[in-house]
């Protein structure tokens, strides 16, 4: 399917984001890839799990994890049947076969993810044009995290490091 994800609510930036898809894929994009990231129209299987590095109006960085998902179906297998009917919901009657084009930003969805200003408060839905279905939200992880840290519990690291986050290599 066409959609990329978004993070709303208490965010002022996002900084990194880890997609796990239904399918087996997995896309990081990195501080440096971000904007080439929403503006590529790409295909997608639907989301699974989804990790956001991002920093609150406040300025304060966060780690978001989530799960598109209420319950396993066997083992750790997802049960993704509530965010497939959501897709097969926005895009009625789609098939595999529909994947041999490259989709325009007419075809985009969002999987928007909306931070409230409560830990707690973390809902996603998947959002294209006046259309706004709900998505389930499972389990999830917040931390707060130091200064350019990249994960919990970690310091802040040194300036050349934080540079070479926003950068990328080479740069």
């Amino acid at each position: 399917f066409p959609w990329r994800h978004t993070l709303a609510g208490n965010v002022s930036r996002l900084i990194e984001l880890d997609s796990y898809q239904g399918n087996g894929e997995f896309e990081t994009i990195a501080a440096w890839e971000l904007s080439v990231y929403q503006q590529v129209a790409a295909m997608r299987g639907i989301p699974e799990t989804a990790m956001f590095w991002f920093e609150d109006k406040a300025g304060q960085r966060h780690y978001l994890w989530l799960e598109f998902n209420l319950r396993k179906r066997a083992g750790p297998e997802a049960d993704l049947h509530e965010v497939r009917a959501a897709f097969d919901q926005l895009y009625p009657g789609r098939q595999l076969e529909d994947n041999a084009y490259l989709p325009g930003d007419d075809d985009m969805s969002a999987v928007e993810v909306t931070v409230g200003d409560d830990p707690n408060q973390i809902t996603a839905a998947l959002v294209k044009g006046t259309h706004r279905i709900p998505l389930p939200v499972g389990r999830v992880q917040r931390f707060a995290l130091k200064p350019g840290a990249h994960w919990n519990g970690q310091a802040s690291p040194k300036p050349e490091i934080v540079r070479l986050f926003q950068t990328g290599p080479g740069n």
